[in-house]
C-alpha cells in the first residue's frame, strides 16, 4: 500500500473513536448534498458512493433527509468500517467496503454510480493518483451523475 495511504489509515485508526464522537453530526455544509442530488433524475436506480465514509456522517445525513438510495460506504480504516457495519447492520441498502477509494472507484463499471460524495476525503489521495481517480469517476458515473467534493 502507498505510504501516504498507510499513514492515513494508521492515523485515523488511532483517533477513530474521538473522530466519530466529534464529527458524527457535523452537517453544517451538507445542504450541498441536497442540491447536488436534486440535479439527478430520481428514476435512476444506481447507488450513491460515499468516499471516505469515516463514522458515517454523510450516510446519517442522507438517511435523516429520507434518501432511500443504496449507498456504498468506502473507507480505508478498519475501525471505521467496523463501526459502519455495526451501525448499519439493519439497513440492507448500505454496503460497506474497506478499501482505498481510488481502487474502489477504478473497479466500478461504466455508468454504474449515481453520485460520488466525498466529504473531507480526497485530500488523502496521493498526487500521482489524482488524474486516474477523476478519470475513473467520469467513466463510472451515469451521464447525469454528480461528484460532490467538500
Amino acid at each position: 500500500m502507498d505510504m501516504k495511504k498507510q499513514t492515513t489509515s494508521n492515523d485515523y485508526s488511532k483517533i477513530s473513536a474521538m473522530y466519530a464522537d466529534d464529527f458524527s453530526k457535523d452537517w453544517d455544509h451538507f445542504e450541498i448534498f441536497d442540491e447536488a442530488l436534486s440535479l439527478i433524475s430520481e428514476d435512476i436506480d444506481k447507488p450513491i458512493a460515499d468516499l471516505g465514509s469515516g463514522p458515517g456522517t454523510v450516510i446519517d445525513y442522507l438517511r435523516l433527509k429520507k434518501y432511500k438510495e443504496k449507498i456504498l460506504a468506502v473507507d480505508l480504516t478498519p475501525e471505521f468500517c467496523s463501526l459502519l457495519k455495526e451501525k448499519y447492520e439493519s439497513d440492507k441498502d448500505v454496503e460497506i467496503f474497506q478499501e482505498d477509494m481510488v481502487s474502489f472507484v477504478h473497479k466500478q463499471a461504466k455508468d454504474s454510480i449515481k453520485a460520488y460524495l466525498a466529504n473531507f476525503s480526497i485530500i488523502h489521495i496521493p498526487e500521482d493518483e489524482i488524474r486516474a481517480f477523476f478519470s475513473s469517476v467520469y467513466k463510472s458515473l451515469v451521464p447525469s451523475g454528480v461528484l460532490v467534493l467538500s
